[in-house]
């Protein structure tokens, strides 16, 4: 599917802009904490961008109480799926949540204590009546030329812990695809530090197809929240499949743990 080149919100469905604050202040390393809060009842929630005041790195998720169900497949990293108010994380495509049910965020720090903040869902409120409505379409309200129109799906992220301990070591890891939803991968981020080079291959195991010719230097193709590394076509995985992710340490490096995130969209009714 082409990318095309729109960038503008939704404009058929009446809204208001809004923010949710979820304050975490972590005061210990690997402290685990959460913060909820009760939607308005005037509408649904549509996210938009996620953002963070936080310093310091940590993990999380987002649970949708009203489908009991994380937003995310695995806890992720804050610098691969949090931006601030200069550079937001924008999300490849909304994801709505139910008006008057509770969202709650679940984080667990990293390893520096002093790490208080808040994270912020930003986006808008959905007028009464809009609900009916489905999820902005993919690509609806994107940048760098991703767009389409064609789908209705719900933004998602799948993560890969990534942790070298010896120089050239490989780690193959895979990910299962939700059985019911195929995902359309548009961002891949990283928290590796960017001194340490090491490559990967991805691999669709439900065709034998590669995304690389041979494998890459992450930091040739890996974003942050802030920037994300924005693929130019979005690339579809088949529901119930596997994608199979071979990473491949530098000779010369030994330690070099983080995580790889595939950021996109669950496809509805695909």
């Amino acid at each position: 599917m082409l990318p095309t080149n729109r960038l503008q919100p939704r404009v058929t469905v009446p809204a208001d802009y809004y923010v949710y604050e979820f304050p975490l202040d972590f005061t210990a390393a690997s402290e685990s904490l959460s913060a909820s809060k009760v939607l308005l009842s005037g509408g649904d929630f549509e996210l938009y961008y996620l953002v963070s005041s936080h310093p310091n790195e940590f993990v999380f998720n987002i649970m949708d109480t009203s489908s009991n169900e994380y937003v995310f497949r695995d806890f992720c990293s804050s610098v691969n799926l949090l931006g601030d108010g200069q550079y937001p994380m924008i999300l490849p495509v909304s994801r709505i949540f139910a008006g008057n049910r509770t969202i709650r965020i679940d984080a667990r720090n990293g390893l520096i204590a002093a790490n208080a903040g808040s994270i912020y869902l930003v986006g808008a409120t959905l007028r009464s009546g809009a609900a009916a409505q489905p999820p902005a379409s993919l690509g609806e309200y994107t940048r760098n030329s991703l767009a389409r129109n064609d789908v209705r799906a719900e933004f998602t992220a799948y993560n890969v812990d990534i942790a070298f301990s010896l120089p050239g070591q490989i780690i193959t890891d895979t990910i299962e695809i939700l059985n019911d939803k195929p995902f359309e991968l548009y961002y891949l981020n990283m928290n590796h530090d960017r001194v340490w080079p090491w490559k990967i291959q991805i691999e669709d195991s439900s065709s034998g197809k590669t995304l690389f010719n041979t494998p890459v230097d992450t930091r040739t193709i890996c974003g942050t929240g802030k920037l994300p590394g924005v693929l130019p076509i979005t690339r579809p995985f088949r529901a119930n499949g596997n994608i199979t992710i071979t990473a491949y340490n530098d000779p010369a490096v030994a330690f070099n743990a983080g995580e790889l995130a595939l950021i996109g969209a669950n496809l509805i009714g695909v």
